[in-house]
């Protein structure tokens, strides 16, 4: 099976039948478009999406949120590709293409052949609603991560009937490259809340919203230290507003292993210099061997964009990539969302 399949199997439900193609998002109607996908990530024949084993989630965390060190033994598969910072490139396939991320976690969701052998991870869950897809969809195991007060209250009421069920763990941490220290949290309520110092280009309005709390942090390492390629965890959506160097820092034992089959993570240099810049974060990705895709271009109202024909253009270096995005945004910044897909693990 080759690197691809995962992703593939998400946006498009290929069966070796003799339907062929069916198209799963509406924002990609029609074959033609379906076969730019295919003709871009290299398609060399039938697919079949496979089943993700369950991963051993830790039952609830201690008052100190302390979580544990990985254990011991084999990992699982080699680490990455080995190639040179020089030769690491992110996929332009998807630029255009109108995916976003929540489309692609409900299409995952919908589609894996065997959902409640399954573990999904939402870091940054603001009000509950995609950790209560992955319920509903039947996944054996969903992680939630939700470290402001107010967010982490409203997905509390948002999973309210589902509070029960042994299948969802909810944390109020901050998910980052430790596990024990407390971490500034700057917290509104809104999607805008994050942890660590301000980001450039907030509004003073919004600053005065802001009050600080301090959270548990968490690394992902350590909270799953039975993960390998042979136990993935099936998708990981990251939106942390920045933070998400720090994430993937504290996961570096489930990159090397190819231990995360998919991530689905938003990617705003801006916000990311604060503490773990964006090439940083790209290059620990690839350099463990996952295939990473840039999605859409994204801003708010008061940004100017450049071009689609300069967007359809920017380099695909990650140094290149990151300086930019610094190069095109005005105070706030400009940002996108990656898809990063795991190599097939060895059995």
């Amino acid at each position: 099976m080759f690197a691809l399949d995962l992703l593939i199997c998400a946006v498009y439900c290929l069966q070796p039948t003799s339907k062929g193609i069916l198209p799963l998002l509406p924002v990609l109607a029609g074959a033609v478009t379906a076969s730019l996908v295919f003709f871009a990530a290299g398609w060399r024949g039938s697919i079949v999406c496979p089943a993700a084993p369950q991963v051993n989630a830790p039952a609830a965390t201690d008052g100190n949120g302390s979580i544990g060190s990985s254990s011991g033994g084999s990992i699982g598969s080699s680490s990455g590709s080995g190639g040179s910072t020089a030769e690491l490139r992110v996929q332009p396939a998807m630029r255009n293409l109108g995916i976003t991320p929540e489309h692609l976690w409900r299409e995952m969701l919908r589609q894996h052949p065997a959902a409640a052998a399954a573990t999904v991870v939402e870091v940054g869950s603001w009000d509950g609603s995609q950790c209560r897809e992955a319920l509903a969809a039947g996944v054996g195991t969903v992680v939630c991560f939700e470290p402001g007060p107010i967010n982490y209250n409203r997905t509390v009421e948002t999973l309210r009937q589902q509070l029960g069920d042994k299948r969802l763990r909810l944390e109020q941490k901050v998910v980052s490259n430790t596990t024990g220290d407390k971490v500034v949290f700057r917290n509104t309520g809104s999607t805008g809340d994050h942890a660590g110092p301000a980001i450039l280009g907030e509004t003073a309005a919004f600053q005065e919203k802001q009050f600080e709390v301090y959270v548990d942090s968490v690394a992902l390492d350590d909270y799953f230290p039975d993960a390998s390629s042979s136990n993935p965890i099936y998708v990981m959506k990251i939106d942390t507003q920045g933070f998400e160097g720090m994430v993937l820092q504290g996961m570096k034992r489930l990159l090397q292993a190819h231990a995360v089959q998919t991530i689905l993570m938003e990617l705003w240099p801006t916000a990311m210099d604060r503490v773990a810049p964006c090439e940083e974060a790209l290059t620990l990705l690839l350099q463990a061997g996952y295939q990473v895709f840039e999605t859409g271009l994204k801003h708010i109202g008061e940004e100017q964009p450049p071009s689609l024909e300069e967007w359809s253009r920017h380099p695909t270096d990650p140094a290149a990539l990151c300086q930019w995005y610094r190069q095109h945004s005005g105070k706030f910044g400009l940002w996108t969302d990656i898809v990063a897909v795991a190599p097939q693990a060895s059995r």
